[in-house]
């Protein structure tokens, strides 16, 4: 991966003063021709990723810590005989790479187009500001891994599809509004069917059919390919096995 990312910033043109003035802004409106070229700074750049592309690979050198500018990008742990665990899923903000070791712990792919931005190890050592969020971030992963062991090992099928769903209604909307709400409202999953199999440990049968049950319930409505509407969200609690109330204070959390 070093090597190809050398490569590809090679063969980009410098960027001028006027545009370094800009060249480290991490707002998703940063001019698209900034974004394709490499950073002045000394240790930080800005890759663009298709979707399913690698932006590291499990076993890679830890040479970077990367920060997501747009997009959602999957955690994917392979074991030797190429079966998968999704870990988590990242959106924008968030920093790809912790726990820093020696070598990669988990493959990250892109979901969809993603741009994030590539910190050397020397410079990410020397960011108090990034050394903070690595901490809160790592924090609120160790809440979320408890959650998975459970999920992983209490939950029954239903109750892990409908703990996902809710954990994703919930953080598509403000702090409580969801929790509340009792009119039909749209979220966004970024995950296939084959990647939620992947990741609640289930096979895609399972997840056609839990998903069906649902919708036949009138708890959620498919609206598209990535999108859900939800229904009913206090059956969905109640399925899930938690209440809204502290699903949206754990929601808050882990963002």
């Amino acid at each position: 991966m070093t090597t190809t990312h050398q490569a590809r910033d090679a063969a980009r043109p410098a960027i001028n003063a006027k545009m370094a003035s800009h060249a480290f802004d991490f707002d998703a409106h940063v001019r698209e021709q900034i974004n394709d070229m490499p950073q002045p700074r000394s240790g930080i750049g800005i890759l663009r990723f298709q979707a399913r592309q690698a932006i590291f690979e499990q076993g890679d050198d830890c040479a970077n810590v990367f920060k997501i500018i747009e997009g959602a990008v999957i955690l994917v742990f392979t074991l030797p005989d190429g079966r998968r665990q999704i870990l988590s899923v990242q959106g924008e903000g968030m920093l790809l790479g912790l726990p820093l070791q020696a070598c990669y712990g988990a493959s990250a792919f892109a979901l969809r187009d993603v741009r994030v931005a590539r910190i050397a190890r020397a410079e990410f050592d020397a960011s108090l500001p990034l050394q903070r969020q690595a901490a809160a971030q790592l924090q609120n992963q160790l809440l979320q891994m408890q959650d998975m062991i459970v999920t992983l090992g209490r939950r029954c099928a239903a109750e892990r599809i409908a703990s996902f769903v809710l954990s994703a209604a919930l953080r598509g909307n403000p702090a409580g509004a969801a929790a509340h709400s009792r009119k039909p409202f749209e979220i966004m999953i970024d995950l296939s069917q084959t990647d939620l199999a992947d990741h609640l440990g289930l096979t895609l049968e399972t997840v056609c059919r839990e998903f069906g049950k649902l919708k036949k319930a009138k708890i959620l409505r498919a609206c598209g390919r990535n999108s859900l509407e939800i229904l009913d969200l206090k059956g969905l609690s109640e399925l899930a096995g938690q209440s809204p109330r502290r699903q949206s204070a754990d929601a808050v959390g882990a963002h």
